[in-house]
């Protein structure tokens, strides 16, 4: 039998790898695991596309990815009323956290603002009435001992509430003024009385006035 020569057995051997190849190559590929793999070896490059689920992310990765970075956030990020109460945990928010005049009336419950929420002496005597204003005011001669009454209208009803006038400084002493509520739910009286023995014409004055609600 005749020795095979050197050429048939390099072709013998090139197809057999040939052949095999491809097999081997799948084989190796499901047998190697990540143990197997160098550490930090694969990088983003090496994972295809839209291959990995939320479930190949460890539980603190999904937990990372769900919180946002500290105030990362911002007003222009969201949506109009997106935020309700339901969201903000009660005491989140503080004072250093809002804009000057970010909170006006629309924006409050009705009776959210209580008494210790108001600083002592911040209110104004405007801020108590819900009817307030300057009005010119013109009293004829008044006799002694008379009085005279001149009515104060208002933009709203009056009811159950306490009217105040105060008159210039250069209303006359010896005319004693008072205020009455009415004629009508939508307007106030000034009553001016002269407790003198003489007639006295303050003529026409400029008052003030508030309407205090009960």
């Amino acid at each position: 039998m005749r020795r095979p020569s050197a050429a048939l057995v390099l072709s013998s051997a090139a197809l057999f790898v040939a052949l095999g190849g491809p097999a081997a190559a799948q084989e190796a590929a499901r047998e190697i695991a990540g143990a197997r793999l160098v550490g930090n070896s694969v990088t983003g490059a090496k994972i295809r596309d839209g291959s990995l689920a939320a479930k190949d992310l460890s539980a603190r990765a999904r937990r990372t990815l769900k919180t946002p970075a500290n105030r990362s956030v911002t007003a222009a990020k969201l949506r109009a009323n997106a935020v309700g109460a339901a969201a903000i945990a009660r005491g989140a928010v503080r004072q250093g956290e809002l804009a000057a005049g970010a909170v006006g009336a629309s924006k409050l419950a009705a009776r959210a603002v209580g008494s210790t929420a108001v600083a002592d002496g911040s209110l104004r005597a405007r801020d108590l009435g819900r009817h307030q204003g300057h009005v010119q005011l013109d009293f004829g001669p008044i006799g002694p001992g008379a009085c005279q009454v001149l009515p104060v209208g208002l933009s709203g009803a009056a009811a159950d509430a306490i009217a105040l006038v105060t008159p210039p400084a250069n209303w006359p002493a010896a005319i004693q003024v008072t205020s009455l509520l009415g004629p009508g739910d939508r307007s106030v009286s000034v009553l001016a009385c002269n407790f003198t023995g003489a007639p006295q014409d303050p003529g026409p004055v400029s008052f003030r006035y508030l309407v205090v609600e009960l």
